[in-house]
């Protein structure tokens, strides 16, 4: 079910009551690596110049919203 995944469209489709009727938990604790390979990977594909800074950005938000879950 990863949304990455090429099949993730069609199974959503097929499976509309995995987003009708069920809570899905979007945010888990990351290993700091994670995040920044994650965010330069993505941003390097957008062709984005300040990738350091913007990765710096990203870390930021996931991990405040982390602690606002928690």
């Amino acid at each position: 079910m990863n949304p990455y995944n090429s099949n993730f469209a069609e199974n959503i489709k097929n499976y509309p009551s995995l987003t009708k009727c069920c809570t899905i938990n979007w945010i888990n604790e990351w290993p700091e690596e994670a995040y920044t390979k994650v965010a330069e990977a993505k941003l390097k594909e957008m062709n984005v110049g300040e990738v350091d800074s913007l990765v710096k950005v990203f870390k930021n938000i996931h991990k405040k919203a982390e602690e606002i879950s928690r």
